[in-house]
């Protein structure tokens, strides 16, 4: 997960990239604009062990799992497909059933 973080290239403006004039002050709307699309789009994880996969996308940095366990994976079966920003995909997790009562002194 760290090293993930450490790849990821947020939202907007960054200085120091290698995506082309850095000064704004002679580029375009157009150009500011496509300089602001260039951010990671997908942190993706491959669990090769246990066969998952983790995704995470830029508008929704919860992340996602699927195992291919889950799926049906046999020729002819259905194909399938899920669409990374769906808004039905969670977008926390609620923590509130893993608190517990400390224990009295």
């Amino acid at each position: 997960m760290h090293a993930l973080n450490t790849v990821t290239v947020p939202v907007g403006f960054q200085c120091g990239t290698d995506s082309g004039d850095s000064s704004r002050s002679r580029s375009s709307k157009k150009q500011d604009h496509d300089k602001q699309e260039e951010h990671t789009l997908y942190g993706v994880i491959y669990d090769h062990l246990n066969a998952t996969m983790y995704w995470r996308t830029d508008i929704n940095h919860s992340f996602q799992r699927l195992r291919l366990a889950d799926m049906d994976l046999k020729e002819g079966s259905r194909i399938v497909s899920i669409h990374s920003h769906d808004q039905q995909l969670p977008w926390f997790i609620d923590a509130a059933a893993s608190f517990k009562a400390n224990k009295q002194h």
